[in-house]
């Protein structure tokens, strides 16, 4: 049976400050976020109500932060370091940070997901088996499922995988970046007040503008701390948004001779 605490359940008794200490350790095991349905898996004691009083005190101590993605609402750590930065900013500003930080949580679609591993295939760090599987298996054709494991190469790599896709090497955490135009319509905010409130952001080191190889006299913006997606940079091929032509030539030239060496 639950006990019922009323509106007294908050961070200032107790059993409180056990729930709210247990929902940080929750956040701290899973630092992408937690689903409320994660915390009532855990807590299945908690009334609603009960829960929702904890969660608001630490959402408003600036302890949690909300979130939201393709399975919902989220609720995750906030960044110490971040949250002193934020420190003053008002709604807007902290409305176009989150438009920004959303930006980088994008859900793998089952097309990247395959494009990765066959990458991974391709660069020996994967293999994949057919396997016999029952009708109405999920993920299985004609009575076939992939499997794929891992594989131990004879030769150490850099950690770093061939990416003939344009996605970002696997092991790194890369972004896209997001438009202005596409802040301002996220914030329906006027252009002049988005420009004023990035500009503040860059100064805090919140967030950076990075120049995109698609369009030369575009800027993207990210995070910060982020590395922009090869999407964006070009590549090994490009230095500062320019095409290394030269480079490009010499290798051509050493890959020629190399060749005719043969």
């Amino acid at each position: 049976m639950a006990m019922a605490f009323g509106s007294a359940f908050d961070l200032s008794n107790s059993e409180g400050r056990r729930t709210g200490a247990r929902i940080k350790e929750l956040c701290q095991q899973f630092p992408q976020g937690i689903t409320d349905q994660v915390i009532q898996n855990d807590m299945p004691h908690l009334e609603p109500q009960q829960r929702a009083m904890v969660l608001n005190k630490l959402l408003s101590l600036g302890q949690l932060e909300l979130l939201r993605n393709s399975s919902g609402l989220l609720y995750r750590m906030k960044d110490a370091q971040t949250a002193s930065k934020m420190k003053g900013s008002d709604n807007q500003e902290k409305l176009v940070y989150q438009i920004i930080e959303d930006a980088g949580n994008k859900d793998l679609s089952m097309e990247d997901i395959e494009t990765i591993l066959n990458t991974l295939i391709y660069d020996g760090k994967v293999e994949m088996t057919l396997v016999a599987a029952k009708e109405g298996t999920v993920g299985s054709v004609d009575g076939q499922m992939k499997l794929f494991r891992s594989v131990n190469p004879v030769i150490q790599t850099s950690g770093l995988v061939k990416t003939p896709s344009g996605l970002c090497p696997v092991f790194d955490e890369c972004h896209e970046g997001i438009w202005t135009r596409d802040i301002r319509f996220k914030s329906n905010l006027p252009l002049t007040e988005v420009n004023k409130i990035l500009k503040n952001l860059e100064s805090k080191k919140l967030i950076k503008a990075v120049k995109s190889v698609a369009a030369s006299k575009k800027k993207v913006y990210m995070l910060y701390n982020v590395q922009p997606d090869r999407s964006v940079t070009g590549g090994a091929w490009y230095n500062d948004q320019d095409f290394e032509s030269e480079f490009v030539e010499v290798l051509n030239q050493q890959c020629f001779k190399f060749l005719q060496s043969k």
